[in-house]
């Protein structure tokens, strides 16, 4: 048998699938809904599915069974999603990466988990998981164990970054340098003016 996606109205009292039926479809899990429940983000073999809305087409990203998380950023159109895979040209370094999903008419996929540098970006040199994203896509909070997204000096295990305009290194210990304990599972504010997170570690800065 095959799992699929369903949505329910509680004020309607009607229920909606949302994986296409029929025709060999692989039908989904682990949905993610939409804040206004427009649309749902999930799971299914070999890709990440995006249904825009109720009895609407199936928009498909690609990611070869590389999708680690997802989640909507900010309106139902934007999806913040985790991946292994090479969804850009030039994202090379083999570990997860950071990206945001703009679907609709013409779709975007943009590689955020990036070394800035003058002359360009380069792709972080660890993976990038778990992003979450203020509703004004201002902030971008994710795990990460890459060591060349800020210029703090890094333990090599996992600590949480934010990025706005650039890097700001949130599990940092007193010393300046990341604190040494894996921190993870960042969550962000609507407005992005708080981070939440857990860690491990006992050195973090507490002011």
């Amino acid at each position: 048998s095959v799992s699929h996606v369903f949505r329910y109205d509680v004020s309607a009292n009607t229920i909606t699938q949302m994986t296409a039926a029929g025709g060999g479809q692989p039908g989904g899990s682990n949905p993610v809904l939409s804040d206004d429940g427009v649309a749902v983000v999930y799971g299914r073999a070999f890709t990440t599915a995006v249904t825009l809305s109720a009895g609407g087409a199936e928009q498909v990203i690609d990611t070869n069974q590389g999708t680690g998380e997802y989640r909507f950023a900010g309106s139902s159109k934007n999806v913040l999603l985790a991946s292994s895979a090479a969804l850009v040209p030039g994202d090379n370094n083999g570990f997860f990466d950071v990206y945001l999903a703009t679907t609709g008419a013409s779709p975007t996929i943009t590689l955020l988990s990036v070394f800035f540098k003058p002359a360009g970006v380069l792709p972080a040199n660890g993976s990038s998981l778990l992003p979450a994203m203020s509703a004004d896509q201002q902030t971008l909070v994710f795990a990460t164990s890459a060591q060349n997204l800020s210029g703090v000096v890094s333990d090599p295990t996992s600590m949480v970054m934010q990025r706005d305009e650039e890097y700001t290194l949130l599990t940092a210990a007193d010393t300046g340098v990341t604190a040494h304990g894996s921190s993870t599972r960042p969550v962000c504010s609507t407005d992005g003016r708080y981070v939440v997170f857990t860690s491990d570690a006992e050195d973090l800065t507490v002011d």
